[in-house]
């Protein structure tokens, strides 16, 4: 079967991705007091000791007898180290009789520079958080998370934050670290940052991030341990076919044999075997006896299926079912395809009486053409057939099994108005300058148009329908209902031209929305009048400034004489939007006129 061409659509993934937050944590205090147990020379950041204090003044026993070894955190930052180094640097092992192990950071705390006679618990975390490493102008008091969260990283002119992080647990963290070792981060019971002092490392031990537990995170640098690996999440499901074979004709002609049906794949070849057909008489819910299809239906096909073999003169039935293809105006249509319903005509449960009607269009004595808008099949069915389907008249058979749907909406220009006669009798005639597919319908009408108010509607239209598709070149005479190609259908037609001349506009759409195609006056006076009142002229649309021609003085009937053959379509716009191209009388010469329109096609 003749392919039936259909817009393709793309679409676009979109992929969203979270940003990772690196969150820091830091700080440097250098106020160094030299003779009061050192200023504990802030050890650079959670623990290299770099700058954990030289010392050189933390155990000059500026208090006491021994000098303190204390300003152990200092060059040698002891331990690589919690808290980023030695304590000691600040409270300097400081007079006390015994010297403090100033803050060495090691597994205990470290005497921590004491200040008093009576070693401090360095970074402890206790209750009342150890005076340690007292002797820097704020000593901290070692062991932060303690009940009196005494502020760890002693010595220096601000206290490090210790041991974060633990609500009973300190960690000491960080001792004399300038950002206090930042022990346990993260961990739910703050990952014990260090057994005490903070075990250091560059950034405090990072506090079994992540675990269930936190680890034991803050080990010397040690990293906490690995989090649990996620489940893996589930299959995804599947999700529903898209209807890519739908009804693309549907024929309810005069006698009982002309009916038939018409699918088109708009998809990937298709395996009919798997599809049915049901119908629903009347209104039920249920369907009768199906026609299940068979064959193979490639991309762009059509198949046919008929009540009668012979329907159209024969040859253009696939399949005959005397049961599906029984239908009147009133049974709703079902197509299903692997038990996914692809496409439904009617409303299925819905008896409308002797049809669906809407916009002009009904369901029974009719042809009716899916519109090339279509590129899918409707599931769920009309009520109005005029939104997606155009009507033919009965028994019009010439399209069944060999539709090509060429784009029906048309720009302006791509159709002309090649005459107009406005008496004896009236008639116009008009040519495309594109193929123009099956379905297109197009409205010509005397009534004027306004900017401001749209179409008027005291005068007539005539309605005009493509029943195969029309060839470009092709040129057209309609005369009342009668159309000079017996692919044209004229459907209505209550234009009445004055006969001091008129205007005709060419359009798609509706009165209310129209689309101009093309323009033509031809009348005794000007046709094209800014605000225009009279019956026989008109404003020109904006889309017709390149698609209009006016033939003024010379007589209300009007033929394009110009050039018809040599060249492209596209081209003849040119010759036929000029007036001189053009002959005019004001009589046309009566019942047998010597004045006809020419409706010789144009050509290449």
């Amino acid at each position: 079967m003749a392919s039936y061409l259909r817009p393709l659509r793309t679409y676009s993934a979109l992929v969203l991705c979270a940003p990772l937050l690196t969150i820091a944590c830091g700080g440097d205090d250098d106020d160094k007091k030299p003779g009061s147990g050192g200023s504990a020379g802030v050890a650079g950041s959670g623990g290299s000791a770099a700058t954990g204090g030289t010392a050189a003044t933390g155990g000059n026993g500026a208090f006491g007898g021994t000098a303190g070894v204390g300003a152990f955190g200092g060059s040698a930052g002891v331990g690589a180290v919690g808290g980023s180094g030695g304590v000691g640097g600040s409270t300097g092992g400081v007079g006390g009789s015994t010297a403090g192990v100033g803050g060495v950071g090691g597994s205990t705390a470290g005497a921590g520079g004491v200040g008093g006679s009576t070693a401090g618990v360095g970074g402890v975390g206790g209750s009342t958080g150890g005076a340690g490493g007292v002797g820097g102008s704020a000593a901290g008091a070692g062991g932060v998370g303690g009940s009196t969260a005494g502020v760890g990283g002693v010595g220096g002119s601000t206290a490090g934050a210790g041991g974060v992080g633990g609500s009973t647990t300190a960690g000491a963290g960080g001792v004399g670290g300038s950002t206090g070792g930042a022990g346990g981060v993260g961990g739910s019971t703050g990952g014990v940052g260090g057994s005490t002092g903070g075990t250091g490392g560059s950034t405090g031990g990072a506090g079994g991030v992540g675990g269930s537990t936190a680890g034991t995170g803050g080990v010397g640098g040690a990293a906490g341990g690995a989090g649990g690996v996620g489940g893996a999440g589930g299959t995804g499901g599947t999700g529903p076919v898209t209807p890519n074979l739908y009804f693309s004709e549907y024929i309810e002609g005069s006698g009982t044999n002309n009916k038939a049906l018409e699918i088109y794949n708009a998809g990937p070849p298709q395996d009919l075997s798997e599809c049915q057909v049901r119908i629903y008489v009347n209104g039920s819910s249920t369907p009768d006896t199906p026609a299940t299809l068979s064959g193979t239906l490639g991309t762009g096909e059509v198949y046919t299926l008929c009540r009668a073999a012979n329907i159209g003169g024969g040859g253009l039935c696939d399949q005959v079912s005397a049961v599906v293809a029984n239908f009147n105006g009133d049974d709703a249509l079902e197509l299903v395809c692997n038990g996914q319903v692809h496409d439904v005509f009617g409303t299925i449960g819905q008896d409308p009486g002797a049809a669906w009607i809407g916009g002009g269009v009904r369901t029974s004595d009719r042809t009716l053409l899916r519109k090339c808008s279509v590129t899918q099949g409707n599931p769920a069915g009309f009520t109005n057939p005029s939104l997606e389907w155009e009507e033919l008249p009965q028994d019009t058979f010439t399209n069944l099994g060999r539709n090509t749907c060429v784009a029906n909406t048309l720009k302006p220009g791509q159709l002309v108005l090649t005459g107009m006669r406005t008496q004896d009798p009236d008639h116009f005639a008009f040519g495309f300058l594109v193929d123009v597919g099956p379905g297109t319908e197009i409205l010509f009408t005397d009534n004027r148009w306004n900017a401001a108010t749209g179409l008027a509607s005291s005068e007539g239209t005539a309605q005009v329908i493509l029943n195969q598709l029309i060839p470009a070149g092709t040129v057209v005479r309609v005369n009342g209902l009668t159309a000079s190609s017996p692919d044209v259908s004229v459907l209505r037609n209550t234009t009445n031209f004055s006969t001091s001349g008129d205007q005709i506009l060419a359009y798609q759409g509706t009165a209310a929305a129209p689309w101009f195609l093309f323009a033509l006056s031809c009348a005794t006076d000007v046709g094209f009048v800014d605000g225009a009142s009279s019956s026989h002229q008109t404003e020109l649309p904006p889309e017709l400034a390149a698609a209009f021609v006016e033939i003024p003085a010379l007589g209300p009937n009007c033929n394009y004489s110009g050039a018809r053959s040599g060249l492209a379509f596209p081209a003849y716009l040119s010759p036929i939007t000029t007036a001189s191209q053009w002959d005019a009388v004001s009589d046309p010469g009566g019942p047998n006129p010597i004045f006809e329109l020419d409706i010789t096609p144009f050509t290449n």
